[in-house]
């Protein structure tokens, strides 16, 4: 499917791929979600980012996208992407965009109209550490309304709720679709396997453009629309759009049976000590020349199954150190094989 892109601006420290990469994608998105939903998509979270489309002229088929921190306020962007649209079409009528289409250097000027667009007081896109994970720091969270959660419930109703779990340690969104009735105590539920870190609820989204929340209840219908997302079907009791780990399984299996009070102490522990490996992955990765006896301190306190846990946070967070986590896993892994031969 071929996109053409005519109109590029790159902020510093913002997404760093192919604009003509992410026109095809959208594009094919698009055409996906018109086949089976007969809509549009209008964003899609990934990570730390938020990608929004915006029809700019159905019969030129051209669109303005924007990639924007994901903690962006929907209602700012919004307005955002209007003024940039009326702007760029009051500079280039249709007939300037038809004749060079296939120019882009023609579009430049368009710099001096977005720039002050971009940089209004409490305008916020990209922050610039939004791809250096430099501050891993723990959000302050409220406290738990134990009135509000219902573990059984989330037992008996979620299949693979580790899955589950690992959308939220790793940032990706989670969508539950099925009865609308039993939705936002399973959501209040699930809050409690993210001690670090304050989740957006959206209890019920009958639309995708009030779906932009961290778990978020969706009528049926809606499920295609998310594939960015985790989604737990209460009908089919399935996971779809992620894998398991054993050792986020392995807590689910330690508090099944547990009471509320005593499960509460057991997921922290599982998840500040993953909280606790990441920051260290995080500093060792940063340096330049990692020793073999730093690497065996880590290696002390982190299985295999932990390390892509946390190597897969990287990746969904912070793309661009994905070549340095690589490299970081495979020597961790080569050692690892080294001991156990010379064993």
């Amino acid at each position: 499917m071929q996109s053409k892109c005519i109109y590029y601006k790159k902020l510093e420290g913002t997404f760093q791929v192919s604009p003509e990469l992410v026109g095809c994608f959208f594009s094919a998105i698009n055409t996906f979600a018109k086949n089976v939903t007969q809509d549009q998509i209008s964003a899609i979270i990934m990570g730390s980012i938020k990608i929004s489309l915006k029809l700019i002229d159905e019969k030129l088929d051209l669109y303005l996208i924007l990639v924007a921190d994901r903690t962006s306020d929907d209602s700012k962007l919004k307005i955002l992407m209007e003024k940039i649209k009326a702007e760029f079409l009051n500079k280039f009528p249709f007939e300037e965009v038809m004749k060079y289409s296939n120019q882009p250097d023609f579009f430049a000027s368009f710099d001096t109209v977005l720039n002050p667009l971009l940089f209004e007081k409490d305008q916020v896109l990209i922050k610039k550490s939004i791809y250096e994970p430099h501050d891993l720091s723990i959000e302050e969270t409220s406290p738990v309304e134990t009135n509000k959660i219902d573990l059984p419930l989330l037992f008996k109703t979620v299949k693979n709720l580790g899955k589950v779990i690992y959308s939220l340690f790793i940032g990706k969104r989670v969508v539950i679709t099925g009865n609308s009735e039993l939705i936002p105590k399973m959501i209040d539920t699930l809050e409690i396997f993210s001690p670090h870190r304050k989740l957006k609820k959206e209890y019920w989204a009958d639309t995708y453009e009030k779906s932009y929340a961290d778990i978020v209840g969706i009528p049926p219908d809606l499920a295609d629309s998310f594939i960015d997302s985790t989604i737990i079907n209460l009908e089919k009791n399935k996971v779809i759009g992620i894998k398991g780990s054993k050792y986020l399984d392995k807590l689910v299996k330690s508090i099944q049976k547990q009471p509320y009070q005593k499960a509460l102490p057991k997921i922290n522990e599982a998840i500040y000590s993953l909280i606790r490996m990441r920051s260290v992955f995080s500093e060792l990765i940063e340096k330049n020349s990692i020793s073999d006896s730093e690497l065996n301190v880590f290696m002390k306190n982190i299985d295999t199954d932990s390390l892509d846990l946390i190597a897969n946070y990287f990746y969904w967070n912070f793309p661009n150190y994905s070549d340095k986590v690589d490299k970081f896993c495979q020597r961790i892994k080569i050692l690892s094989l080294a001991k156990d031969f010379l064993v």
